[in-house]
C-alpha cells in the first residue's frame, strides 16, 4: 500500500484523536516507507526529462528517502558537476491516489458521514502534492526570498527549474 494510506497514517500517528497504541504503529510510516525499485524510478525520470545518462554523471540507484507518493534520489548532474538530489512521484501514484480516494470516500460516506468534510480536505490537500510543480514554485520563492539576506547563516535547496515537472523535482 502506498499513497493516501501512507499518508492516512502519517497523519494518524500524530493525531491525538488515536490511541497511544495505534499511532506508535503508525509512526514507523513517518520515516521507514519502503523504496520502489530504481528501474520504475529511472523510467518515470526519463520519461519526463530524457536519458538519465545525458543529464546526470551519477545517479544513486537507492533511494537516500522514501514517502506516501515518491522517493529521492541522490545524483551528480552531468553539465555542472553539482550533487542534487531528485525527488521522483512514484510511477502509478495519481492513479493509485484517485483509486484510494474514491474507495476510502465511500466507505466513509456509508460508515461515518459526519467525518466526510475532514476526508475531503485531506484529499484536497495530498492531491496539491502531487503537482510538484508547486512545490518547486514554493521553493524557488523561499530561496529568493530567504537567501540574498541570510546565506551566510542558512542553507536553502536550490531548485533546478530545466530539471523538474510535475513527476521529478531536482534540487
Amino acid at each position: 500500500l502506498r499513497g493516501l494510506y501512507i499518508k492516512f497514517g502519517q497523519a494518524a500517528a500524530s493525531s491525538p484523536f488515536v490511541p497511544q497504541a495505534y499511532r506508535t504503529q503508525f509512526k514507523v510510516l513517518q520515516n521507514d516507507v519502503p523504496s520502489e525499485d530504481f528501474a520504475a524510478i529511472k523510467q518515470v525520470v526519463e520519461e519526463e526529462l530524457g536519458p538519465l545518462d545525458e543529464l546526470f554523471e551519477e545517479f544513486s540507484e537507492s533511494a537516500c528517502g522514501a514517502a506516501s507518493i515518491g522517493q529521492a534520489h541522490v545524483a551528480k548532474l552531468r553539465t555542472t558537476g553539482e550533487t542534487v538530489v531528485v525527488k521522483v512521484q512514484y510511477p502509478s501514484a495519481a492513479r493509485i491516489f484517485l483509486a484510494d480516494a474514491q474507495c476510502l470516500r465511500t466507505l466513509i460516506s456509508l460508515a461515518n458521514p459526519e467525518a466526510l468534510p475532514a476526508f475531503e480536505e485531506f484529499e484536497k490537500q495530498l492531491a496539491l502534492e502531487l503537482d510538484y510543480r508547486a512545490e518547486l514554485a514554493n521553493l524557488t520563492a523561499i530561496f529568493d526570498a530567504i537567501m540574498p539576506t541570510f546565506a551566510d547563516r542558512v542553507t536553502v535547496p536550490r531548485a533546478h527549474s530545466t530539471l523538474s515537472t510535475g513527476r521529478v523535482l531536482t534540487l
